[in-house]
């Protein structure tokens, strides 16, 4: 037998499915189970475990489907040879596909109950406040897997440098790491969901003066503008910028290596997770009750504003400013202060 699980975007999701693929493996002992993904995915692929297989595709297919798109996804997949398919993400069309191509298919769903499409699945409400790897989970649960619990799988390789190696901080102090940049989302249209960097110049200024630690700017190469406004405003000297010199193992190295992480809602806030690192998320639009467990060392600050959270993969239609996001302003600074002298005192 052969099982494909699809999530074909958004990195920090990919690693909210590792549960869900944990049941799978535990489910179907003897099956080869293929992990269909985007592109832009192939490194945090590389590091979920239980997977026999790999299909990488064109993230854009999810964005804006149409049907000749959907055929062609649906007709790779079969060409996998794929008994069962698992959607991670609700997708009508790719299911209905499936389904007539002989497939047996589970997925999220919008309606009351599963479609005839499906074989099963679990409901499905975006920014709602269920964890979301829960609802990955109920998917697989829906074929009679069983689930153990919801922690992250993030496995670091062999030959990865040390955290001292990668920042250069030799002192038995640890550093804090710090993501004021939330990367390149393959979705084009998304705005960013991240406070001003004064905001980050503020925390790492705060750092020094209660702290005395090093802060190490995280991101990938399309942070690096923004993380270098932030090191150079800050009155920090000890602020490390290594946006876009590092790749997403040395990231997760340098955030394992921390004493705690402050993260702005993207993928190393789900690294952070995984790896059991003390994080605090911060939150605009999105809702954290579906992005971050409700156990384990994780916390959240959330954005001041009576409509926040709102977001579901578009601005919502109340929003009055919907290409800025005013909640992203209205995050407020004084409980990432608390945090972080409560942190000290552990």
């Amino acid at each position: 037998m052969r099982l494909i699980a699809i999530k074909t975007h958004a990195a920090g999701d990919l690693l909210l499915t590792t549960p869900a693929l944990r049941a799978l493996r535990r489910g179907f002992p003897e099956a080869d189970l293929v992990l269909l993904t985007g592109r832009a995915n192939v490194n945090v692929a590389g590091a979920i475990p239980d997977v026999d297989a790999y299909m990488f595709v064109d993230e854009k297919v999810a964005f804006k489907p149409n049907p000749l798109t959907t055929y062609r996804l649906a007709k790779d997949v079969k060409n996998s040879g794929a008994d069962v398919a698992f959607l991670f993400q609700p997708w009508p069309g790719l299911a209905r596909i499936l389904h007539l191509g002989g497939a047996t298919v589970y997925a999220p769903f919008a309606e009351r109950k599963p479609p005839r499409y499906l074989a099963g699945g679990a409901p499905w409400q975006p920014n709602a406040d269920k964890y979301i790897a829960q609802n990955y989970v109920e998917v697989a649960e829906a074929a009679g897997c069983a689930r153990d619990d919801l922690r992250l799988d993030f496995v670091i390789p062999h030959g990865v440098p040390t955290a001292a190696e990668i920042t250069g901080i030799k002192k038995k102090k640890k550093y804090v790491a710090l993501v004021p940049s939330g990367g390149r989302n393959p979705r084009e249209t998304v705005v960013a969901k991240v406070p001003p960097a004064y905001f980050f110049v503020e925390i790492a200024d705060f750092i020094k003066k209660e702290t005395g630690r090093p802060v190490v700017l995280v991101g990938g190469p399309h942070d690096r503008e923004r993380c270098a406004a932030v090191a150079a405003k800050a009155g920090n000297p000890n602020v490390i910028n290594l946006a876009g010199k590092t790749d997403i193992f040395e990231s997760a190295r340098v955030i394992d290596g921390a004493a705690y992480l402050i993260t702005v809602d993207s993928l190393p806030l789900h690294v952070g997770v995984a790896l059991k690192k003390p994080t605090l998320g911060l939150f605009a639009p999105t809702n954290p009750d579906a992005l971050l467990p409700r156990d384990g060392p994780a916390a959240a600050v959330t954005a001041e504003l009576e409509c926040a959270p709102c977001y579901a993969n578009a601005p919502s239609p109340r929003c009055k400013r919907p290409f800025k996001y005013e909640c992203r302003e209205r995050i407020p600074l004084a409980p990432v202060k608390e945090y972080i002298l409560k942190r000290e005192k552990k």
